[in-house]
């Protein structure tokens, strides 16, 4: 999961086990100079972010539209950050 405060890109610190995509895409962001951060993310802090985004291998950027009741734009700047990091990773031919 990745949020967007609008400057940011924000990996929520809490307890997970970290995964290759987002460790990936942390260091494309690092190498395209997108500013990212890990830390807490509150419930309350929800309606001021603007977009979400879940990560994994087959999608490193998948729209999340709603946490609870709180809605979040289905296309946003995050997932346009996370998708052109993406690009930018170099594959190894197995």
């Amino acid at each position: 999961m990745a949020f967007y405060d609008g400057d940011q890109v924000i990996w929520p610190d809490a307890p997970m086990l970290k995964g290759v995509t987002m460790v990936l895409l942390q260091l494309a962001l690092s190498m395209n100079g997108t500013p990212w951060t890990i830390r807490p993310v509150d419930a309350i802090e929800l309606p001021l972010l603007t977009g979400a985004a879940a990560v994994n291998s087959i999608c490193p950027a998948q729209p999340v539209t709603s946490i609870d009741t709180v809605p979040f734009p289905a296309t946003d700047k995050l997932t346009s950050l996370l998708r052109d990091a993406w690009e930018t990773v170099p594959f190894d031919d197995l």
